[in-house]
């Protein structure tokens, strides 16, 4: 009796098949898609998907005693990430780059924690709100002029992987 079991690994723009059953099938789309993706019939690797779309697979062995199983699987939608903190603001009262804030995109929102750390090593702010600003004080108190630390400890939106990243601040009055 052969085995029609396989795997199907999602990728950005279709999957990737792992055979877990009998060797020499063939692959097939059970509802073909009109979105122009393709199918390789011997591998099951599927290109040209939509992010987003689901596609089902079916797999059918070649032996005396053919069988099909079916997966369905769903392109990554790929995410593009960035960090950016500004190098430099002036809480000056001049109305201009009065605070320093963090902006990203392909960063879990929820699970950001931000420290500004002066020359010393204190932490003279913290947020875990990326829609938070640092206005240049400690304390209730302005800081002085200097470099300051900062450090972000986030994760990827999709996979949860984490990240740490740090950096300097300039604050010029």
């Amino acid at each position: 009796q052969d085995v029609a079991s396989f795997v199907a690994i999602p990728t950005s723009d279709g999957c990737t098949c792992t055979i877990t059953g009998t060797l020499g099938g063939t692959f097939t789309f059970t509802n073909p898609p009109s979105d122009g993706a393709v199918i390789n019939e011997s591998t099951g690797t599927v290109t040209n998907a939509t992010p987003g779309l689901t596609y089902n697979l079916t797999y059918t062995t070649n032996g005396t005693c053919p069988d099909s199983s079916t997966e369905t699987f769903v392109p990554i939608q790929e995410i593009m990430m960035t960090l950016f903190a500004p190098n430099t603001f002036t809480p000056d009262g001049d109305l201009y780059n009065q605070n320093w804030r963090v902006y990203s995109q392909g960063y879990d929102s929820t699970s950001f924690e931000i420290n500004v750390f002066n020359r010393w090593g204190e932490k003279v702010w913290e947020t875990k709100d990326l829609n938070e600003s640092w206005n240049g004080e400690y304390n209730s108190l302005n800081v002085i002029e200097g470099t300051y630390t900062w450090t972000i400890w986030t994760k990827h939106l999709i996979t949860d992987k984490k990240y740490f990243f740090t950096g300097h601040i300039n604050l010029i009055k």
